[in-house]
């Protein structure tokens, strides 16, 4: 019997014989009782610490300084399920929790006309409606003819993307590129409104620690 059958096995005694819940623990390679009873029974206190991801403090930073300066924020989102739900996450956030937030705006990819990701066309809008910080969620890693687009018109851009890349050469462009990048680590495993949660929380937890 081959490893993965014999895992497979023990996983569906623990899951009283839930094949697609051993299926999902399978995946999840929660090779310990302790893993998996805390996937199957989350907790707050067992969630990572946000501040870990790596270069979330340069989006915290980028972010809190835009809106310290009343400047015109663009959330930027994929027209599907993560990206519209990273979207509503942010704009939500932004108006309950600050007081210079009435420059917060929104805009979707068209899914007939655009396609995925951040378009040219998109960065055209930013530039007239004089926008100041794109954010670009579930989008914008290597959307690089648009982000140029927007940074030669002097408009910051800050991309959140889940993205796994083996190309050496490709990482540095995205990491010279982009204040923030989801390209392993901590947040390897996150969705992109996953990554928006975090972003929240640690906004949160910088405007605290300043406030004392």
């Amino acid at each position: 019997m081959s490893v993965e059958k014999l895992f497979f096995k023990e996983e569906k005694i623990y899951t009283n014989g839930n094949e697609i819940l051993s299926k999902i623990l399978l995946q999840r390679n929660l090779k310990t009782e302790e893993e998996r009873y805390n996937f199957l029974n989350p907790q707050l206190k067992n969630l990572y610490n946000p501040l870990e991801i790596d270069n979330i403090d340069a989006a915290v930073n980028i972010i809190l300084n835009s809106l310290n300066a009343n400047e015109k924020i663009l959330i930027f989102g994929d027209y599907d399920v993560d990206g519209t739900t990273s979207i509503a996450l942010l704009f939500r956030f932004f108006k309950d929790h600050f007081t210079y937030s009435t420059n917060v705006s929104y805009d979707l990819a068209n899914r007939f006309e655009e396609g995925y990701g951040f378009s040219k066309s998109a960065a055209e809008r930013a530039i007239q409606a004089k926008i100041n910080l794109i954010i670009t969620v579930d989008c914008g890693i290597k959307d690089f003819e648009a982000i140029e687009i927007a940074k030669k018109a002097g408009i910051k851009v800050s991309s959140w993307q889940t993205l796994n890349i083996n190309n050496e050469s490709e990482k540095q462009i995205v990491l010279k590129n982009f204040i923030f990048n989801g390209a392993g680590g901590v947040i390897q495993n996150l969705g992109n409104t996953n990554i928006s949660s975090n972003i929240t929380f640690s906004s949160n937890v910088v405007t605290l620690d300043n406030a004392i």
